[in-house]
């Protein structure tokens, strides 16, 4: 067996063959084999040589290839995208190129294509001029919005401005001035017409006396009037010839509502009653009377009446109850006087009044102490009712309804007068005084 691994040498003499391109890899391994085989070794290396032309993975350097068509920019040119862009011409087909052939080639499509596009412009403008229109409705209407906003923030004329809810006084209000004079003025002039209607009849007329009340007044104060009218009023009327007529001296305005819309007059009047007792001359007596008018529409008609009552204040400026205040307490001075202690009371008295009521009182002294000795009384007074009439700035006209209290020695009651001032409050240096007292029945 060891003779025969001996040939095994024997074929390195063919290893001149190793010439050939024959890979590595596909080298013989060293085997027995027959002598006969160690001619075809060289055939199976030649397949590996078609790998050869398979190379062609070089081709991927041929890749570069395509920088030959970017260096061939010749085809620009050639200009072979050219061709679509002959078809260009077609762009005078539009209307804005009249002159171009081919708006002749297709003359109708380009007025077509015409005719829209001035019906779209046409449409466009319309849309615009709609746009334009509602931005200005738009606009106008705000601006109505807005200035009846102020209009009736601001406060119109009549109830509305009059019936400001604001109680403190605004910048309009200077002094002592009342809020809406206007408006006071007009409650004035009503009340004295109203009280006037309601108060007059005369027993052969009782129908119309009747009509003119019921004309004026409201509420259940209508009401109330009718009945008294129709009932034992009317019916002693008729028995006793009764002519009763009111007569008017003077009205202030009192508190009024913040709406405006009510507000109640002190009213200084006179009534005459004649009857079969009293004959032509007639019963005349003093009457005080606060009237409660109430506003319905342009009409001022009366809703309460009731005697001897304090109607309150105004609204108005911050000084108007400064004023109300001096003229009160001046009114319960001049009518407080104690016979021990005169001087003291009339220095007081002097103190609160200005030109020329401090006058009046200073050369009046020796008449008032010599009525309080021939009277043998000493006397005080007290307020009962304040009314406005007129008010400015630095000055002020009340109505004043005062009672004076006279204590008479070895007197078993005290007697009790009522008075009726129209008062006059003027601003000094000094704050608010009294400059003049005006018996309103025309005595002291």
């Amino acid at each position: 067996m060891s003779e025969p691994r001996r040939p095994a040498p024997t074929p390195r003499p063919a290893r001149p063959q190793p010439a050939t391109p024959a890979p590595p890899s596909q080298r013989p391994v060293p085997r027995p084999v027959e002598p006969e085989q160690l001619t075809p070794p060289p055939t199976p290396p030649k397949p590996p040589k078609p790998p050869k032309p398979s190379k062609p993975p070089k081709p991927p350097k041929a890749r570069k290839a395509p920088k030959a068509p970017r260096a061939a920019k010749a085809p620009k040119a050639a200009k072979p995208p050219s061709a679509p862009r002959r078809r260009r011409p077609a762009k005078p087909r539009q209307p804005l190129a009249p002159v171009l052939p081919a708006r002749a080639e297709n003359g109708e499509s380009s007025e077509g294509s015409r005719a829209q596009r001035l019906r779209a412009e046409r449409t466009a403008r319309r849309l615009r001029l709609r746009r334009v229109l509602e931005i200005a409705a738009a606009v106008l209407a705000i601006v109505v919005i807005v200035s009846l906003a102020l209009a009736f923030s601001g406060g119109s004329t009549g109830p509305k401005r009059a019936g400001s809810s604001t109680p403190t006084p605004t910048p309009t209000i200077t002094g002592a001035s009342l809020r809406d004079p206007g408006l006071a003025t007009t409650y004035l002039g009503s009340a004295a017409s109203d009280i006037a209607a309601i108060t007059t009849y005369d027993y052969r007329r009782l129908d119309d006396a009747l009509n003119a009340g019921l004309a004026v007044t409201t509420g259940k104060y209508r009401e109330q009037y009718r009945l008294a009218l129709t009932g034992d009023l009317a019916r002693t009327a008729a028995a006793e010839h009764v002519v009763h007529t009111f007569e008017v001296l003077d009205v202030g305005i009192g508190a009024m509502t913040a709406d405006g819309n009510q507000a109640t007059v002190l009213v200084f009047g006179r009534e005459r009653i004649t009857d079969d007792r009293t004959g032509p001359a007639g019963d005349v007596t003093p009457i005080t009377l606060c009237a409660t008018i109430r506003r319905d529409g342009n009409r001022f008609l009366v809703s309460d009446l009731t005697q001897d009552t304090d109607p309150g204040l105004p609204p108005g400026g911050a000084a108007l109850p400064l004023a109300v205040t001096a003229a009160r307490t001046e009114v319960v001075n001049l009518l407080s006087f104690q016979r021990s202690e005169f001087p003291a009371d009339l220095q007081r008295a002097v103190d609160g009044a200005t030109s020329p009521l401090r006058e009046q009182l200073q050369s009046g002294a020796a008449g008032a102490k010599a009525e309080l000795d021939v009277g043998k009384y000493d006397s005080s007074g007290t307020v009962t009712a304040t009314a406005v009439v007129r008010a400015g700035a630095d000055a002020v006209t009340l109505l004043i309804a005062a009672q004076e209290t006279r204590a008479v020695d070895d007197a078993n009651e005290p007697t009790v007068l009522n008075h009726r001032y129209e008062v006059t409050v003027t601003r000094t240096a000094a704050g608010w005084a009294v400059s003049g007292v005006v018996s309103v029945d025309g005595a002291g």
